[in-house]
This record gives C-alpha cells, structure tokens and sequence, in this order.
C-alpha cells in the first residue's frame, strides 16, 4: 500500500520537478499502534538498525510520531466525532462483541462525514478490520 502511494506520489511530481523552485514535499512518518503491550521500540530509525554507529551522518535517520491508539478512552473518542477518531476507536484492542457496539455507537458521526470520508472509512474498514473478524 505504502509503495502504491509512494509510485503515485513519484509520477505526480515527474512533470511538477521540471520546475526550477521545486521542492519534495514534506513526509511525516507516523506509527498507529494498537498493541497490548507497552511500545519499547525506539523512536528513531537509525537506532533501531545494526551497527548504524559505524556509518555515522550517513546512515538514514528519521524520528516518527508514535500514536497508540489504546491511550484514548472510548468516551473521548466518540466525543470527537470526525474519520479519525473513529477508526482509533475501532483499532483499539477489544472483544468482537465490542467492535460491533462500536460501530453501532458510530452510526450517526459516520452520517454526518462527506462522501470523500466516508470511502476512506470503508476503505480502511474492508482491508483493515475485516481481517481481524472471526
């Protein structure tokens, strides 16, 4: 997914780069976890790579913004009422059962997204939570 974005992405700025002032666009990797245990792995890239010390400047290196999604109550979430806080509430690590109520309980901010939103949200709902149904 993430290389049919960047391939995208690339071909797109193909004819924009022709232009004397042009300049990549700005990339902010960010990290959605919903695991059950504590996040340990640290935050910056090069860390996490072997022997990045012998390398030094030019071993790639990058910070990423971490958002553990199981931080936020289930009340908060559903008192944002936008695409995002939606899909936080139902990545967070609950009971199948749980899921459902979830998605009752969003009924009616999924009414009020605009369209562009709401095939995100079905997007994301296809590949992502209907692989982890029973």
């Amino acid at each position: 997914m993430v290389l049919c974005v960047v391939l995208i992405l690339l071909l797109f700025l193909q004819k924009e780069s022709r232009r004397k002032d042009f300049k990549l666009p700005v990339i902010v990797p960010i990290v959605l976890y919903n695991g059950d245990h504590k996040w340990t792995v640290k935050t910056n890239y090069k860390e996490t790579l072997n022997s990045y010390e012998t390398y030094g400047e030019y071993a790639v290196d990058f910070k990423y913004i971490l958002i553990n999604v199981n931080m936020y109550t289930k009340e908060e979430l559903l008192r944002l009422e936008n695409l995002i806080a939606s899909i936080f509430l139902l990545e967070q690590k609950v009971e199948f059962e749980e899921v459902v109520v979830r998605l009752k309980e969003l009924s009616n901010t999924l009414k009020k997204l605009d369209k562009d939103k709401i095939l995100l949200f079905k997007a994301w709902f296809k590949k992502i939570l209907l692989a982890r149904l029973p």
